[in-house]
């Protein structure tokens, strides 16, 4: 490590700062936080976890573990954090402060009790040769933590509060150098690192920058490893009183003494993750199969604790006693945090997130419902925000194969019943006035005559599913079934069946192919427009079909084939040779129809008689996954490098997000753009990437025709040259042609905006002669177009 450079982070609350690089919109980032927990810490009288996702915190004031309300939030970039994914988290008992450990090498140095961040350290995050924080332990005014390349020594300047990289340990004995540190214990006057190569430890009384004053104890030779095991490495090192325990995976604990390291377990030989001794003597070892207890550590009647088998990476007692696990997700069970007492037994609780970290379709249902596919890195499935709490359908509860393939598209029918789609098994049908009624359709669905599902061959099961449509003349519902067998790539359900599913399917399910007028065996995406005829795009990156566009007017009669009208246009003669397929397509509320692909963004005009496309250029990527219109008319172009926001003239880009990394930089989750929808009601965008769920809060929303109290945010307002955030006014707070006004206490007139202003920028914390207003509270007056007013007010805070 080179000689440190620390940074002193500026004090920030978690609570009041959000993190933003554009005026007036706010972010929320919800990745699958806690599903993948791996270290677990009582401080400020709360228990913290670090998970894949962010930081869990539970605060023990709220929390009743006999009630529905956990009182579990999660902590994230949003909240200013360094990163959303987690190593580990330790408490410094020398100065009562959290160590938080980033995947990306940072760290992040929080007071327990206000939630504030006190220092972040970012000398192992510029350093070329570390990649991740493993561990953390302490001793006195020293810190150790565990990198790529060893181990780290930190000093504390008493002085200023703050600490320094003093040294680097990258030598342990004859073992090659680097050495990545996975695990640390400081034990009395010792430090033992745990790796791929086994243990080793060295006296804090001898200079441990000299490999010679290690002593190494090897993997196979030293310490057993199990026969099985491909990727042998010490994943525990814990002291216990008076002795350090060891564990490689898969292969026990192992006590070490003079003479070497003696098993001290006699019936348990999986791997611990976690190993404690209580108040009362009893020791607890959290394991894979779930949490166990011994009189003590080397007990020979080890017991389970409670019932609930699942792995459990880590385990503390809080003061009254209560154990406290955290939980990785596995193949039978959620993660999160787990809890076990005396008089409640176990109590699980699961972040309010989606459990897949890889976002692969979005829709809002018409009850305002938000829902979402994700799969990765454990819980595939389907996920629906309703009433502000996050439900979920996977293997979990729902014992079916469905899950094994990718989900990859939501539909609703008339009666708001839930469709989705997957790339192998067909579709899942959710009755949204049932919620136990869900199945599966695909082409082996005997009880649903599988044959309106077509497979991929005859006799096979893969079912493709990509795309649903509502047909407004009808009532009845169509999707997309590319690559069917008997080339019959799209079908209809009539509404028929959608009032009372349990009619027979084969007389209510009818599917369209060549024999009906439609050629193109693969059908990937479909939209319908005001005149109610359905736009198709075929071909795939497999078939690269020169025929990419198809318009179908079944003209109000999909059972009638005869009347039905086909036009299908090639490639060359809409897009040019530019696209040969698309990712994604909708049709804006002036009946413009948008075409995301790999060659880019493309618009067609469907009220013309002569169709062809239009390129627009500029978007931040090159290829376009995912299209959605806000109720400005604005067009969210989602590509393989962010999201772009385009002006709905179809020429001016409005904003472009990106990574931090970016050249527009945000707290978008990824750059990889998966899929987009548009909350119409609130002006939230949701943005699914690959590595989560970014809701973006805009000011872009239909605004009521009735003024609703006044709400604004954030709240305090912090206004000054270095500020980049808006006040922005929310809920029913606006309505069109509004007035808005600010005034200081005495009355005093400070800023008068026009609607368009306030609704699309919000308050920039100026006056009207553009200074900016000191500190204080300031009354809010909106008046609509008719005369009426409602007043709401704001804290700024001038720096």
């Amino acid at each position: 490590m080179r000689t440190p450079t620390w940074m002193l982070y500026p004090i920030v609350s978690l609570i009041l700062l959000m993190a933003s690089s554009t005026q007036a919109q706010y972010w929320d980032t919800i990745t699958p936080a806690g599903w993948n927990t791996t270290r677990v810490a009582y401080a400020g009288g709360d228990i913290w976890a670090a998970s894949s996702g962010g930081l869990l915190h539970v605060d023990l004031d709220i929390y009743d573990p006999d009630g529905a309300f956990s009182g579990m939030e999660i902590l994230d970039e949003d909240e200013d954090l360094f990163s959303n994914s987690i190593n580990v988290i330790s408490t410094d008992p020398f100065h009562d402060m959290l160590w938080v450990g980033h995947a990306n090498g940072g760290i992040d140095i929080i007071d327990p009790e206000s939630g504030e961040i006190v220092q972040r350290i970012l000398d192992f995050y510029h350093a070329p040769d570390v990649y991740e924080i493993y561990d953390i332990d302490f001793h006195g005014n020293y810190g150790f933590v565990a990198t790529d390349v060893g181990l780290s020594l930190l000093g504390y300047e008493s002085e200023q509060g703050i600490w320094f990289v003093q040294d680097t340990f990258r030598g342990f004995g004859s073992w090659n150098r680097p050495v990545q540190v996975d695990r640390i214990e400081v034990h009395n006057d010792t430090v033992w690192v745990g790796c791929a190569n086994g243990a080793a430890f060295g006296s804090l009384n001898t200079n441990l920058l000299d490999a010679s004053n290690w002593t190494t104890f090897d993997l196979y030779d030293d310490i057993p490893v199990g026969p099985d095991e491909n990727n042998p490495h010490v994943n525990l090192i814990r002291s216990v009183g008076n002795d350090v325990y060891v564990s490689s995976y898969r292969y026990g604990i192992y006590r070490y003494t003079l003479s070497g390291f003696v098993q001290a377990d006699n019936n348990l030989s999986l791997s611990y993750y976690g190993f404690i001794q209580a108040a009362d003597g009893t020791a607890y070892a959290s394991m894979w199969g779930g949490l166990f207890h011994g009189d003590s550590p080397e007990s020979d009647n080890w017991e389970q604790v409670g019932d609930w088998e699942q792995k459990m990476s880590d385990v503390i007692e809080t003061p009254n006693g209560d154990l406290w696990v955290a939980l990785d997700s596995d193949l039978e069970n959620y993660g999160g945090i787990g809890h076990y007492s005396a008089e409640y037994g176990w109590t699980i609780l699961k972040p309010n997130a989606p459990g897949g970290i890889e976002i692969l379709a979005i829709e809002q249902s018409p009850d305002d419902e938000i829902w979402l596919t994700a799969r990765k890195p454990a819980v595939s499935g389907v996920y629906a925000l309703q009433d502000g709490s996050w439900n979920s359908w996977t293997y979990l509860n729902l014992s079916l194969y469905f899950w094994s393939y990718n989900s990859v598209a939501i539909g609703f029918d008339k009666n708001n019943h839930v469709w989705v789609g997957s790339r192998g098994h067909g579709l899942l049908y959710f009755d949204s006035i049932d919620p136990d009624t869900v199945f599966m359709i695909n082409a082996a669905s005997d009880d649903f005559a599988g044959e309106y599902c077509g497979g991929t061959s005859a006799t096979g099961e893969f079912t493709l599913i990509t795309d649903f449509a509502t047909d407004p003349s009808t009532g009845g519902m169509w999707f997309c079934n590319p690559e069917a067998h008997d080339g019959k790539s799209i079908c209809y359900i009539e509404p028929e069946w959608i009032d009372n599913w349990r009619l027979v399917a084969r007389d209510y399910w009818h599917r369209f192919g060549s024999s009906q007028g439609l050629d193109e065996r693969f059908i990937s995406n479909m939209e319908i427009d005001s005149r109610n005829r359905l736009w198709l795009s075929g071909g795939s990156d497999a078939t690269a079909a020169s025929r990419t566009l198809i318009c179908f007017n079944p003209n109000g009669t999909p059972l009638n084939t005869e009347d039905d009208v086909y036009h299908e246009y090639r490639s060359t003669d809409i897009v040019g040779a530019d696209a040969h397929y698309f990712y994604d397509m909708i049709i804006d509320s002036n009946d413009i129809l948008w075409l995301g692909g790999p060659g880019g963004l493309f618009w067609v005009d469907t009220r013309l008689e002569n169709v062809y496309g239009t390129k627009v250029r500029g978007a931040v990527g090159s290829t376009v996954y995912a299209l959605a219109e806000d109720p400005h008319g604005h067009i969210w172009v989602g590509t393989d490098f962010g999201v772009s926001v385009l002006n709905s003239d179809r020429f001016t880009w409005l904003r472009h997000y990106t990574s931090e990394t970016g050249p527009h930089p945000s707290p978008l989750a990824d750059d990889k753009i998966n899929a987009l929808a548009f909350d119409w009601n609130t002006g939230e965008a949701y943005i699914g990437t690959s590595q989560g769920l970014s809701v973006l809060a805009t000011p872009f929303r239909e605004f009521g025709e009735d003024l609703g109290s006044v709400e604004v945010r954030p709240q305090p307002f912090f206004v000054g040259p270095n500020e980049t955030m808006n006040l922005t006014f929310v809920g029913e707070s606006l309505v069109a042609g509004a007035q808005v006004r600010f005034f200081t206490p005495s009355g005093r007139l400070v800023r008068n905006m026009s609607f368009d202003e306030a609704s699309f920028s919000g308050w920039d914390g100026r006056d009207d002669d553009g200074d900016y207003v000191a500190s204080g509270i300031y009354l809010i007056v909106v008046t609509d177009p008719e005369g009426n007013s409602e007043t709401g007010k704001t804290a700024v805070v001038r720096r």
